[in-house]
């Protein structure tokens, strides 16, 4: 029984290394990933434009125009990834394109960075995110 619990604590213990906050590849914003009672989520905690203040950012792409008043700080772009052989999946919001995309986020061992790997229709576009 006890090496059973052990397997479990390390699954999770796996499934949090992703935990932290991140510079996302063009520099311009960051992301914090935490443990919410819907799994990993993540949201947007840096905005360059809101610190330098050039204006507040809105989530002004939307598809559903109720939704376009609302601050991209602090919006939750990813909720419910699920972590499995390695990597975590789910879907990832983006505000830029005011769209939902299939995503998949693996970890560099050795810097705890993120290689996120997002299907855009028949494509897939890789991204880096940088561990603050």
């Amino acid at each position: 029984m006890l090496c059973v619990s052990c397997g479990i604590d390390l699954k999770a213990q796996d499934a949090d290394a992703i935990i932290g906050t991140y510079l996302i590849d063009e520099g311009d914003s960051k992301v914090e990933i935490f443990r919410s009672s819907n799994g990993i989520s993540g949201k947007v905690v840096w905005l360059k434009k809101e610190e330098s203040g050039d204006a507040l950012i809105f989530d002004d792409k939307n598809d559903d125009a109720s939704l376009r008043a609302r601050r991209v700080m602090g919006l939750v772009v990813f909720e419910g990834l699920q972590y499995k052989n390695g990597k975590w999946s789910g879907n990832i919001y983006s505000p830029r394109k005011g769209k939902s995309y299939d995503a998949s986020f693996a970890m560099n061992d050795d810097s705890g960075d993120l290689n996120l790997k997002i299907k855009v229709y028949f494509l897939t576009i890789s991204r880096y995110w940088t561990k603050q």
